[in-house]
């Protein structure tokens, strides 16, 4: 046997490679056992595989490989896709959401924004400060033409200081500097004149406040009091009958 393998000549094979070359169907497909493989059937090693086909035509070992990987690729890719079913089938649904809807504003918008009202009240407050400046003004130019300057203001009435309706009494208020003084002419006669001193004004433009003079009977006696009106303040002169005498009341 060691000679036949030296030499190279073929070993007799088994009976079953024998029944199957006797066979008129395996006759001409099944090869020869490997002369390096002694005593074994070709078939049991991969790389001594005959080349057949189910169609009955020949195939080569590395065409039977790929379609082996590629069975094999298959049954890997329906495993994994039965398993990811499973999963999905087992996971809870997910409520569909929408997106949030962007309420805020862009950075730019609300910098422009900001921008805008700070030149609003910017404005406002420009023509607040104009507003009263021109009020001031307008009212100081009122007072000059009413009243002059120094502030004056003068009226006739009939008090009962020897005077009549044809004859009434004249009054003069003065602001002299901030010093209210109001003359009076008893019966428009300047030679009967009498001088009523009033409350004394300080601080800036306390010059510049007008005075206005009225009569009404305070006090209920019967005879016309004298009212002086500065600032929105009253300063009440009673009338005895024939002089006015500031009222501490």
């Amino acid at each position: 046997m060691r000679e036949q393998i030296a030499h190279g000549t073929p070993l007799p094979r088994r009976a079953s490679a024998v029944a199957r070359q006797s066979s008129p169907q395996h006759t001409s497909d099944v090869p020869n056992a490997s002369p390096h493989r002694v005593g074994h059937y070709a078939g049991l090693h991969p790389e001594d595989r005959p080349d057949q086909s189910q169609m009955g035509r020949r195939v080569s070992p590395s065409s039977l490989d790929e379609e082996d990987s590629k069975e094999e690729l298959a049954d890997v890719y329906t495993s994994r896709s039965s398993r990811s079913a499973l999963i999905r089938s087992r996971m809870p649904p997910i409520a569909a959401t929408s997106p949030a809807p962007m309420t805020g504003r862009p950075p730019g918008k609300n910098r422009l924004r900001l921008v805008l009202i700070g030149i609003g009240m910017l404005c406002a407050l420009a023509l607040c400060t104009a507003w009263n400046n021109l009020s001031s003004w307008w009212q100081h130019t009122q007072n000059d033409l009413s009243y002059g300057h120094p502030r004056t203001y003068q009226v006739d009435a009939v008090v009962g200081h020897g005077d009549s309706a044809s004859h009434p009494s004249h009054f003069i208020a003065l602001n002299l500097h901030g010093r209210i003084e109001v003359i009076e002419l008893a019966g428009g006669d300047p030679t009967r004149v009498q001088v009523y001193v009033g409350p004394t004004l300080y601080g800036p433009g306390s010059d510049e406040v007008p005075i206005t003079l009225t009569f009404d009977d305070v006090n209920g006696d019967g005879k016309p009091d004298l009212e002086l009106h500065v600032e929105g303040n009253l300063v009440v002169f009673l009338n005895n009958g024939k002089t006015f005498l500031l009222s501490h009341a």
